[in-house]
Parts: structure tokens; C-alpha cells; sequence
């Protein structure tokens, strides 16, 4: 059996390996073709494949210079750089774990959350409707976390938790006026108004008040249902 050195190289850095030769073809070819597939792996380029003694690989061993086999199984036990079948699963298993357990905790927070604005008095049509629209983005939270871009972080504190009901907007009026919300203003002063105020905003195609649209109505009342929920959460 043959021993060669084996030299790496990328635009950053170069390392030396050793490779021994265990195979039934013709040695230096193997080693070549093994040099080559790692370089792939790392994303480097086979700098020279040189071969030595016994005595300077021991030599080289000593001095810490990684070495495997041709084997695979073999490079998996000799070289310090190449996880185990063993470590390589327990890792995934780690991190499936890990993802489960931040997925339960980030779903618990949101059932709490949900309880308590259900257990919420709402007595007035605007009470009523504010608290309807806190469910609707208590909803939006629940499908956030299951397709993955809110996490249980998004629960440390009032800022986080606001910023991912916003879900990218910069407020709640961007909110309410980019579609996340409702979008015809019939269906804002249904939601909002007492059977008089529709019948006074022949409802909802006369503006509800002087100074407000019905955008700037729903958005007052996202506010409010985003501090119903951070009040409840915090």
C-alpha cells in the first residue's frame, strides 16, 4: 500500500493531507481521483499529490496532518475534519428537536394570547369590532408560524411582537391602505359601526366623520387591536 501527500489550495488559504492507498487500481490514479472529489467537496483545487514513505507519514501524523484512506468508511474514521454517520444524525436530530420545541413554545404563546382576548368584554360596536380584528391577526400569527417566517423570538417583546403582526409594513396604516386588511369601505364600517352610524354613512359610501376615510377608521382600529393583544401578551 502507497502513501501520498496531498496539497489543497482556494483564493484564502492551503492545507496538506495524506491519503492512503488501499484499493485495487492503480494507486496514484485512485489517489488523484480522491484528491480531486474532496477539493469538489470543499470547493478547493488539487495543488500536487506527491508520494512519500511510511516514515514521514508517520512523521506528518505526529505533527497533526490529517490523513484517510481511499475507503470511504475509512475516510469517515481517519479524518478529524469528517463527521460520523453517528454525529452527523444526532446533529439533525438536535436540530429537528430544537425547531419542534421553538414551534410549540411560539403556538402555546398564541393560544394564550388568543384565550385572553377571547375572555376580552366588548360591549360597544367599535369595542366589538376591534376585538374582531385582533383575532384576525391573532390568525395571521398562527399561519405565520406554521410556514415558517415568525418564530417564538417574535414573542420576546411588545417591538418584536408588533413588528411581526405588521408583517412588513411600517404601520397601521400602511397596513390597512397595502390590502392586509379589509378593502372596501363597506366592509369597515360594518365591521366598526352601530346600525345608526350605517345608517348615517349610508353604509359606509358616505365618509364616516369629517377628518377620517374609512382606511384611516380601520386603521385607528388595527391599533387598538394590535395594543389588545400586546396588552394581553405583556
Amino acid at each position: 500500500m502507497k502513501i501520498f501527500k496531498v496539497g489543497f489550495k482556494s483564493s484564502v488559504c492551503y492545507s496538506v493531507n495524506m491519503i492512503w492507498a488501499n484499493t485495487g487500481k492503480e494507486e496514484r490514479e485512485a489517489v488523484e481521483e480522491t484528491a480531486a472529489r474532496r477539493a469538489e467537496r470543499y470547493g478547493y483545487e488539487v495543488a500536487f499529490v506527491t508520494e512519500i514513505s511510511e516514515a514521514e507519514a508517520q512523521s506528518n501524523i505526529r505533527k497533526g496532518m490529517p490523513y484517510y484512506s481511499i475507503d470511504e468508511q475509512a475516510e469517515r474514521d481517519h479524518d478529524p475534519s469528517f463527521p460520523s454517520e453517528e454525529e452527523v444524525e444526532a446533529e439533525a436530530e438536535q436540530a429537528f428537536e430544537e425547531e419542534a420545541v421553538e414551534e410549540i413554545s411560539a403556538e402555546m404563546m398564541v393560544e394564550e394570547i388568543e384565550k385572553k382576548v377571547e375572555a376580552t368584554k366588548a360591549r360597544s360596536a367599535w369595542a366589538k369590532g376591534v376585538k374582531n380584528y385582533a383575532e384576525w391577526l391573532i390568525d395571521d400569527l398562527r399561519d405565520g408560524i406554521r410556514y415558517g417566517w415568525i418564530d417564538a423570538d417574535s414573542f420576546s417583546n411588545r417591538e418584536t411582537l408588533e413588528r411581526a403582526m405588521l408583517n412588513g409594513a411600517s404601520g397601521w396604516r400602511q397596513y390597512s391602505e397595502g390590502g392586509c386588511a379589509r378593502i372596501y369601505d363597506y366592509d369597515i364600517a360594518y365591521a366598526l359601526c352601530t346600525p345608526s352610524e350605517l345608517k348615517k354613512t349610508d353604509n359606509g359610501r358616505k365618509a364616516p366623520n369629517p377628518r377620517e376615510t374609512w382606511i384611516d377608521v380601520q386603521s385607528r382600529a388595527l391599533f387598538q387591536a394590535a395594543q389588545l393583544i400586546l396588552g394581553v401578551a405583556f
